[in-house]
């Protein structure tokens, strides 16, 4: 006479290696799937560079900082540019993002590299000439006037 182990009131196992070869194979196919899933959620959240709310608003720091380091007229709202970035490192926190993330990305030498790339490409449409200082006075002027993000991180001496 065999012994039997009860499963649950449904089904009886007459040998206990079936028994701990199901509960073995339930457990892979869960750490399988678990797995599945949470590399999924790690895949899908872009890079910093690619979430274009945290991205640009750091580049129109950087045209602001770069407007008031060559235009001795204008200076920084720094204040105001310290809460826009710390607001900044907020919404990526809350996005998931970690303190650590959040640094490399902005102390990164290639991001810096591509933000300069569009923050000249801005300040070329706008009219400067890194040549002339008085070009970089101009377009924060105009900024300031017009109200943009820029123009909100700068102010008249």
């Amino acid at each position: 006479m065999t012994r039997q182990l009860k499963l649950n009131p449904f089904q009886m196992v007459s040998d206990p290696r079936e028994y701990w070869s199901d509960v073995m194979r339930t457990i892979i196919v869960s750490a399988f799937l678990m797995l599945l899933f949470t590399s999924g959620v790690a895949a899908e959240k872009p890079h910093l560079r690619d979430v274009p709310e945290i991205d640009a608003l750091l580049i129109e720091v950087r045209i602001a900082d770069k407007i008031r380091k060559k235009c001795d007229i204008i200076a920084a709202r720094f204040f105001k540019a310290n809460r826009l970035v710390f607001s900044l490192k907020d919404k990526a926190r809350k996005m998931g993002y970690t303190s650590e993330e959040i640094n490399a990305y902005i102390n990164s030498d290639e991001d810096h590299s591509r933000q300069r790339k569009v923050r000249n490409e801005y300040l070329r449409a706008g009219g400067v000439d890194k040549d002339k200082p008085e070009t970089y006075c101009a377009l924060g002027i105009d900024e300031i006037e017009k109200g943009s993000q820029v123009g909100a991180l700068l102010r008249m001496k």
